[in-house]
């Protein structure tokens, strides 16, 4: 690598801690949907009579999956008893939403100002050996609609709809207040968040938000146009277009927490996705450990 080419890495290194959308989803969930039941990957809707429910019907634990259609799904049947005297009642819980079985992870990344001339990836000139692990195991789109600006480009791509019919018709800091240059998504076009969040995936999102209204920054909310009203469990990153490289002005979900940037935001990334794997599996072990006791009895 010459010194043109290592001053261009560090340049995109640098553009990257300021201008990158990371949203994961981590469907570790999924290892409790069909432990120990007869459960198929092709479940009915949650509200269907037909429901295939994982676990213990009733139970706190118990779990189902959906086919998606609706989100989110229409409620369940109460499938307990209710009787004048607590002793005659049985109670029951509503199962919790859960990916299908083998449902896959997703990771959605979006860096911006960058063309297929940039990284390795996609035949640019610098190396990025860890995309291209990233890519090869995933999909690659060459035919992606960018709108040339970073939060319309970003807005398209986290609906899946045209920047317009979301409010982006420009970038978030020069709004107007009309329709479809207002910088807010309406609430009837979804996010990928939120669809996903709906189907029973984790959600997060790390790095750049620049799809906030700009009246909207402050801690005093509302939050309904933050990451974590989109859809996203878990927010750490930036408000707006751009943040200082040394000492950005960050927040960890709805509040801004008084701790230096490391840079980081792949390791944090990993550190924040491992306890809910743990987790998870502790949650799949203790489902087994029930059911064993229960077929026992």
């Amino acid at each position: 690598m010459n010194n043109a080419t290592r001053r261009l890495y560090r340049l995109l290194a640098c553009a990257a801690l300021t201008a990158v959308l990371v949203a994961t989803a981590c469907s570790e969930r999924a290892a409790t949907s069909n432990a120990g039941t007869s459960n198929a990957d092709g479940a009915t809707p949650l509200g269907s009579a037909a429901a295939q429910i994982s676990g213990e019907p009733g139970s706190p634990s118990a779990t189902v999956t959906i086919d998606g259609n609706q989100i989110p799904p229409p409620p369940m049947k109460f499938g307990g008893v209710i009787k004048d005297d607590a002793k005659d009642s049985k109670p029951y819980w509503p199962p919790s939403v859960v990916p299908r079985k083998g449902a896959p992870n997703v990771l959605l990344i979006m860096t911006d100002d960058q063309g297929y001339g940039v990284t390795s990836t996609f035949g640019g000139v610098i190396p990025t050996p860890a995309m291209d692990r990233i890519a090869k195991a995933g999909l690659r789109y060459t035919q992606f609609h960018s709108t040339a600006l970073c939060s319309p480009t970003r807005a398209a791509l986290i609906t899946g709809r045209n920047h317009h019919s979301v409010g982006s018709g420009v970038i978030g800091e020069l709004a107007t207040g009309y329709p479809g240059y207002d910088s807010v998504i309406p609430k009837n076009k979804a996010t990928i968040g939120t669809i996903l969040r709906d189907n029973g995936y984790s959600t997060s999102w790390f790095g750049k938000n620049h799809n906030t209204p700009t009246y909207q920054y402050s801690l005093a909310g509302p939050f309904d146009q933050w990451p974590s009203g989109m859809g996203f469990e878990y927010f750490y990153g930036f408000m707006g277009g751009e943040s200082n490289q040394w000492t950005p002005y960050l927040f960890r979900e709805d509040y801004q927490p008084p701790f230096r940037f490391t840079g980081k935001l792949s390791k944090l990334t990993i550190k924040l996705i491992e306890p809910k794997r743990t987790a998870q599996e502790q949650k799949l072990i203790d489902q087994k450990v029930q059911q064993a006791r229960n077929a026992a009895q």
